[in-house]
C-alpha cells in the first residue's frame, strides 16, 4: 500500500511539472489569428514563419509580343478569383504596343523589357522570374511559364488545388534521350520544353545560376571543366541551340540538375536511354509528325491540318478536342489562332469562348 501511494504520488509530480513546461513555453508564444507563432527568443525565424503559412500564389509569366492572345477566355479564367491568390507578370517584345492592349479584367504586372532574339528567350524567362520573386511571399507560390498564344485547360481552382495545395514538385517535359546534347564523357545536357513549372526554391535556384553564368557553356564548364567547349561546339551552338531548338530548352535542367551523368546510376533524376518523353509535361502543343504518340497525350484526339490550316495554328477544333484537353493531365495549350474570330468549334455552334466557358470552367 505504501509503495502505491509512493508511485502515486511521483506520477502527480511529474504530470505537474510536465504541465508547467507546457505553461512556460505557451507564456513566451504569439497568438495571432487563432494560431499559435513562434516567439523572438525561438529557433525558427519569424519571418520565415510566416512565408511558410501565408496561401501560396500562382504567379503566371507570359511571354509575348504585344498582346496576350483570346482575353476573353482569361478574363473567364481568372473571373472571381480572389486577387491575392494570382500575379500574371508580362514580358512583351513590344512594351509601348502592348500598353495599349494592356488587359484591365484581371491583374497585370509588366516588366521592364529585355531586347531578345528568337529561340534566346532564357535571359527573359530569368528576368520574369526575378520579377516575380520579388513580389512572392510565401515559400509554396507556384511560377508558370505561358506563351502568349497558350490558354487554360483547367479552371482556376482545379489549377491551384494540383500546384498551390497539394504542393507538387516543379513540372519539366523532358525530351526524349536522342535529343539531349552529349558533351562527352557519358555526359548529357538534358532538353526540356521551355513551357515549365517551377517551385519557389527552383526558380531562385535558376535566377542565381543565370545570375553567376548567364550561359549554358560557362554553366556546364562550372560543373566539370573537362566539359570544354571545342570550336565545333560553336558551329553546334549556332545551329542546334538557336536553329533547331531553343536556348531556353536547355538552360532550366543543368541550372537546377546539373548535367546528366550516365555512369552515375541511380543518381540523375531522369531515365537514359529514354525513347520517351519523361517528367510531366504541363503545355499542349500540336507539333505534326513530332510528338503524335506523347503519352501524356493519350486521351487528347489527334488532330489533322485540316484543323491547323497547314501552319501548326489551332484554327478549327472539335468539341471532343476541348473536353479531351478538359480531362488530361495538361494545364495549358499552346498556339490558339491570333485572329479574332477565327477559331471555331468545327462541329458545334459554339464560338471557342462559349466552349470554355461550358466544358473547361
Amino acid at each position: 500500500m505504501v509503495i502505491l501511494l509512493t508511485l502515486l504520488c511521483l506520477q502527480v509530480a511529474v504530470l505537474s511539472f510536465s504541465v508547467a513546461v507546457v505553461v512556460a513555453q505557451s507564456s513566451t508564444a504569439q497568438v495571432q489569428g487563432g494560431q499559435v507563432l513562434p516567439s523572438s527568443g525561438d529557433a525558427l525565424d519569424y519571418t520565415s514563419y510566416l512565408e511558410h503559412h501565408r496561401k501560396p500564389v500562382l504567379h503566371f509569366l507570359v511571354l509575348t509580343w504585344v498582346e496576350l492572345f483570346n482575353l476573353d477566355i482569361w478574363t473567364l479564367f481568372f473571373k472571381g478569383v480572389p486577387v491575392d491568390r494570382y500575379r500574371v507578370w508580362v514580358h512583351p517584345k513590344d512594351r509601348h504596343a502592348f500598353a495599349e492592349a494592356l488587359p484591365t479584367t484581371f491583374n497585370v504586372t509588366v516588366v521592364d523589357e529585355y531586347y531578345t532574339d528568337y529561340c534566346d528567350n532564357a535571359k527573359v524567362m530569368n528576368h520574369l522570374l526575378e520579377s516575380a520573386l520579388k513580389g512572392s511571399q510565401s515559400s509554396n507560390d507556384m511560377f508558370l511559364f505561358v506563351s502568349e498564344d497558350a490558354l487554360p485547360v483547367k479552371p482556376f481552382s482545379a489549377m491551384y488545388h494540383r500546384l498551390a495545395v497539394r504542393h507538387v514538385m516543379s513540372l519539366f517535359c523532358i525530351a526524349p534521350s536522342a535529343q539531349w546534347y552529349d558533351l562527352g564523357h557519358s555526359t548529357f545536357l538534358v532538353k526540356a520544353h521551355q513551357w515549365m513549372v517551377l517551385t519557389k526554391m527552383d526558380a531562385i535556384r535558376t535566377v542565381k545560376q543565370w545570375q553567376r553564368y548567364a550561359s549554358v557553356s560557362t554553366l556546364v564548364k562550372s560543373i566539370d571543366d573537362r566539359l570544354t567547349f571545342t570550336p565545333q561546339y560553336q558551329e553546334q551552338n549556332r545551329s542546334r541551340l538557336k536553329g533547331e531548338t531553343c536556348m531556353e530548352e536547355w538552360w532550366f535542367t543543368p541550372a537546377i540538375f546539373g548535367v546528366h551523368n550516365a555512369s552515375a546510376a541511380g543518381l540523375n533524376p531522369f531515365n537514359y536511354p529514354s525513347d520517351v518523353e519523361q517528367g510531366v509535361c504541363p503545355m499542349y502543343v500540336w507539333w505534326p509528325d513530332y510528338d503524335k504518340n506523347s503519352q501524356f497525350k493519350r486521351g487528347v484526339p489527334e488532330l489533322t491540318e485540316e484543323h491547323t490550316k497547314g501552319n501548326q495554328r489551332l484554327w478549327s477544333v472539335p468539341l471532343d478536342f476541348i473536353k479531351g484537353l478538359r480531362q488530361s493531365s495538361f494545364l495549358f495549350a499552346r498556339k490558339w489562332s491570333d485572329r479574332k474570330g477565327y477559331n471555331k468549334i468545327s462541329d458545334s455552334e459554339l464560338t471557342l469562348t462559349q466552349a470554355f466557358s461550358a466544358f473547361v470552367f
